[in-house]
């Protein structure tokens, strides 16, 4: 089912389990954002490696759909990964730039908990902005 592109979408609209609470605040998390997405019309999604040095990757991820065409980046390093995801960076990059593309996309503005910083995502804050 595909809705008006023009329709406003709020993080209440996210499927059930798919926003993660984290120190009392809600976070859309990347599997329902492209369920939402999906619900709205994307027709298409691709990355691309921008940068990978010195343990950190820069992704660009593209949203395309009868809402429009939506670019986002997502970086990640070890640093800045879950304890035991350093092996991953490639991978969380790809996910936070899709993650950002797919909020572009549906308009939601809240922060996606798969962009948070390593241990932010456990609770912990460490001063990071969205």
């Amino acid at each position: 089912m595909t809705t008006n592109k023009k329709a406003v979408i709020t993080l209440a609209q996210m499927p059930p389990g798919t926003v993660a609470n984290i120190s009392g605040n809600d976070f859309p998390q990347f599997k329902g954002l492209l369920m939402l997405a999906h619900q709205h019309g994307i027709e298409s999604m691709h990355s691309d490696l921008v940068r990978y040095a010195d343990g950190q990757a820069v992704i660009k991820a593209v949203a395309i759909g009868s809402r429009g065409t939506f670019e986002a980046y997502g970086d990640a390093e070890p640093d800045n990964v879950p304890r035991g995801a350093q092996n991953e960076v490639i991978r969380r990059a790809e996910t936070r730039a899709y993650s950002r593309a797919l909020r572009l996309y549906t308009g939601i503005g809240e922060c996606a908990a798969d962009e948070l910083p390593g241990d932010d995502r456990n609770g912990r804050q460490n001063g990071a902005q969205a």
